[in-house]
């Protein structure tokens, strides 16, 4: 109830207004277009009326108020009485599978005895083992990470790498 009832300072009043638009800014102005007399009081012409109109595409018809069975695309009587030629028939038929080929195995099927009886060598057991790792939070954390090694304190650098270190003047 407070915050209802406190004035609001300068500042908050300030910030309250909306950000003004750059001086630069100029609304989009509507496009000016001259349709001369002439223009406006012509008669369009039966072809003209023609081509204006829109393009229906058989291909987008849609055919909601025929009954079911109804064929969308007339077949006409010969290709209904047509009869394949021997080689067409030859050319439709699928494409058989290699005689030595076998059929696909089914996604389960039962384990052998053998199988199921077998035992795992030493050296199978020791390579079935995952590799040891030191812990991750050990490894990731090197406390000498930030120590400079009394040698690099007191290491002198070439002429070259002197030259080389200078900023390049552009």
């Amino acid at each position: 109830m407070s915050a209802l009832s406190h004035n609001p300072s300068v500042r908050t009043l300030d910030l309250a207004q909306p950000r003004p638009l750059n001086p630069s800014f100029t609304l989009p102005k509507p496009a000016e277009t001259f349709v001369s007399r002439a223009t406006m009081s012509a008669i369009s012409t039966p072809r003209i009326q023609h081509l204006a109109q829109p393009v229906i595409k058989k291909a987008l018809q849609c055919y909601e108020n025929r009954y079911f069975e109804a064929e969308i695309r007339h077949v006409s009587k010969a290709a209904q009485s047509a009869v394949a030629s021997s080689r067409t028939i030859e050319l439709a038929k699928s494409k058989s599978l290699p005689a030595e080929s076998l059929p696909d195995r089914p996604p389960a099927w039962p384990v052998s005895s053998a199988a199921k009886h077998a035992v795992a060598s030493p050296r199978l057991a020791e390579l079935a083992q995952p590799p040891k790792r030191a812990p991750t939070n050990l490894v990731q954390f090197d406390p000498d990470a930030f120590i400079v090694k009394e040698a690099a304190k007191k290491a002198a650098c070439s002429e070259r790498i002197k030259r080389l270190a200078e900023p390049i003047q552009r």
